[in-house]
């Protein structure tokens, strides 16, 4: 049985009832596209039912990863604020809430986070005990400690090294890797956004016993393409004194095998004539990685007594003025502080050295050097001051000393710019030759600067511009493609 009962009720609440301040927002675009690490500017316009006293209001911008985890990006009204996401497309929101009543107001749009990062000079520096990554663009633009912006939490190691740009192959990326000389051997990074791509040790088919990075050194097909400057042949990692190889089609290092085990490799590497040499400090000797038995190595064949007792402490591809490979060397004698410049030729016939003569500059234990490239002459730093020295006669010659009081040049790179020839369309060849040098001035957290230069012809330098107080003490700088 279903019974309905049914009864009037007097209501006797007080009530009283008042207009809630509606905020509406407009000047947010549905679509937001921004540079990495570049500003995010936006200025929107509120609209109140019932103005209230600005600080009343509380502002949130943000971007939704979905899984309650968020990004702020501001609380500002106006957001003015450096997007250091990796290049993506986000959801992102703009919140404004009234306090005393909770009333709020939230606009979606989409953020499109586009890689700023195409070419431009990578700088690694010891900061503080650390390995910092700063990144100067093409365009002029500075990136200062680009690793840590978006590897939150994370650092690349300590006592750097060397940092590599390593070419894309035919089944493999190109990626960029820092080199430490700490227990994790430093680490490998996405060159689209500076993400965390693999630890160093993990670049290696079988990980080394001892993570320590000597040199890195590859062969590429060159192309010049802005967007693809070459893919790789084949390149190695010179790990502790021992060799290991990556092909084209291999994704892994793998170890080398020498004649004598017990060889120590310098961290240079001689590549021409599809031959691929080595310097054994050990023995004093050259070794050429061969093709057949695989994975190992034959004594070159030198004058004899040539190299004994030396040392390589620095060796780049220098002028040719041939067709030819021609290496620009650096040795030190073993039991004395005596130095000695040779230049070796790497043609279809062979490995052999051209000339050898003892050089009558200083050379410290760092000092840095760079190869001129298209004059026979080497550039290297001494203190404040920067010398080329002429191959030919032995000669040096300060050419810059400008850098300020109490300045110490402490790394040196050079970079050959090609393009389209202007007397043949179509064509590309090699319009100038730029000269990086980083330089330590005292007094300041950040005393890494870099000064840009133009080789001239007769080894003069023609300075183009300067960025101050960007990294740590510089030790590595290489191109970006």
């Amino acid at each position: 049985l279903f019974v309905s009962l049914y009864s009037c009720y007097e209501d006797k609440g007080n009530y009283s009832y008042r207009d809630i301040n509606e905020i509406t927002v407009d000047g947010i675009p549905a679509t937001v596209t921004v540079s990495q690490f570049s500003p995010l500017t936006i200025s929107p316009v509120l609209k109140q039912s019932q103005p209230v006293a600005a600080d009343e209001l509380e502002y949130l911008w943000y971007v939704d990863h979905g899984n309650g985890k968020i990004d702020t990006l501001s609380q500002e009204p106006n957001i003015q604020s450096a997007v250091n996401l990796y290049p993506d497309t986000y959801k992102a929101c703009f919140v404004v809430i009234q306090k005393s009543t909770g009333v709020f107001s939230k606009v979606p749009f989409k953020l499109v986070v586009e890689s700023q990062l195409g070419q431009g000079l990578l700088i690694l520096s010891d900061l503080q005990g650390y390995a910092n990554l700063a990144y100067w663009e093409r365009s002029g633009e500075v990136v200062q400690d680009v690793f840590e912006k978006v590897n939150e939490g994370q650092h690349l190691g300590t006592n750097p090294h060397q940092v590599c740009y390593m070419f894309k192959g035919s089944s493999i990326p190109a990626f960029i890797t820092v080199m430490c000389h700490d227990e994790q051997g430093g680490c490998a990074l996405n060159p689209v956004d500076f993400t965390k791509f693999r630890d160093y040790a993990e670049l290696f088919y079988q990980t080394p016993a001892s993570l320590h990075p000597d040199g890195y050194g590859y062969s590429n097909y060159f192309n010049y393409d802005e967007t693809a400057f070459g893919d790789l042949y084949n390149d190695f990692i010179i790990n502790d004194g021992q060799l290991h190889e990556r092909s084209t089609y291999v994704g892994w290092y793998q170890p080398a095998y020498a004649v004598d085990q017990d060889y120590r490799l310098s961290g240079f590497t001689f590549m021409g004539m599809m031959q691929y040499i080595f310097y054994d400090d050990n023995h004093s000797q050259f070794l050429q990685k061969t093709s057949w038995p695989p994975n190992s190595f034959s004594v070159v064949e030198v004058p004899e007594g040539y190299f004994r007792n030396l040392r390589l402490v620095y060796a780049d591809r220098g002028f040719a003025g041939t067709d030819y490979p021609h290496y620009y060397c650096v040795f030190k004698e073993k039991n004395s502080n005596d130095h000695y410049f040779v230049e070796v030729l790497m043609s279809p016939s062979g490995f052999r050295p051209l000339k050898k003569e003892k050089i009558s500059f200083p050379v410290r234990e760092k000092t840095p050097f760079a190869v001129s490239f298209t004059t026979s002459a080497m550039f290297y730093g001494a203190g404040n001051e920067l010398y080329s020295y002429d191959t030919g006669n032995g000669n040096s010659v300060c050419r810059y000393d400008e850098f300020g009081a109490g300045a110490d040049i402490t790394a040196l790179y050079l970079l050959p710019q090609y393009g389209e020839s202007p007397r043949s369309p179509g064509d590309t060849e090699l319009l100038a030759v730029k000269l990086f040098v980083g330089v330590s001035l005292p007094g300041h957290e950040r005393e890494g600067s870099i000064f840009e230069f133009e080789v001239n012809p007769d080894n003069t330098l023609t300075f183009i511009r300067k960025k101050e107080h960007i990294a740590g003490k510089i030790v590595s700088m290489t191109w970006k493609y």
